[in-house]
């Protein structure tokens, strides 16, 4: 087929009249396609995505954790741009969801003091995502913990290195993230324990997918538990309560 092309193309490219006046007509066809082809093909695209994101948070927390799960193993199998804008698509999802649950929470806790029990405790807590982290800190605050006693960490290597200079009852780590994940991490923390025969904290993971082999690699990583996003102010509590 490309013999058949080049033969074509070889008096077309010859006659300087029948190259001018190709070469005009790819130019025009390129300026129509960066004028309204490329655009309407974005805003179909956004369409999809919005459409997806949607589908995606109207879908059971259960039912989403096992979709990002299979789409996880698909982008480490045969990494693709596709399986990574799916995997963005279904954490956009999650992130909604979070915030939808954490508003209705604030109406129905509002004037509430439902406990102090991390009164004095320090929290290492270990998350990329602003709105997450935010939503854990108003989290911990209401149950006792002073801004003081929370340290903030935005990735996993971050986490290991404040780790090894402070001491604290809880690390809340999140499980993807830059630079080192919350796996990676953990397992560094344990072996920075041991070498220092330093007793186990208590490592909460906090993740989007919690497919019952997800949770196996995370207490095989050494790891105490784990709280699926979203995630309500009660199931944090009984966690870190049962922790």
């Amino acid at each position: 087929m490309m013999d058949s092309l080049y033969g074509w193309m070889t008096p077309v490219l010859a006659d300087p009249w029948l190259s001018g006046m190709f070469v005009l007509a790819n130019t025009i066809l390129a300026v129509f396609a960066w004028r309204y082809l490329i655009p309407w093909i974005r805003h179909l695209r956004q369409d999809s995505a919005r459409s997806l994101v949607l589908f995606f948070v109207e879908m059971d927390n259960a039912s989403l954790g096992r979709c990002l799960h299979h789409a996880l193993d698909e982008g480490k199998s045969r990494p693709s741009s596709r399986t990574d804008e799916l995997i963005s698509l279904m954490d956009t999802a999650i992130e909604i969801k979070q915030k939808a649950v954490f508003e209705d929470e604030k109406q129905t806790m509002q004037g509430e003091h439902l406990h102090q029990g991390l009164n004095g405790k320090r929290v290492l807590l270990v998350e990329d995502n602003t709105i997450n982290r935010d939503i854990l800190l108003h989290h911990l605050k209401t149950l006792g913990c002073r801004n003081e006693d929370v340290v903030l960490a935005d990735n996993g290597e971050e986490a290991v290195n404040i780790y090894q200079h402070h001491d604290f009852d809880f690390v809340l780590m999140d499980i993807r993230m830059p630079v080192l994940d919350g796996i990676s991490a953990t397992q560094r923390i344990r072996a920075f324990e041991e070498d220092h025969y330093l007793p186990a904290t208590p490592v909460i993971a906090v993740t989007g997918s919690s497919h019952e082999e997800d949770r196996r690699r995370y207490i095989a990583a050494g790891m105490n538990a784990h709280i699926s996003k979203p995630f309500t102010f009660r199931s944090l509590a009984r966690v870190l309560q049962n922790t």
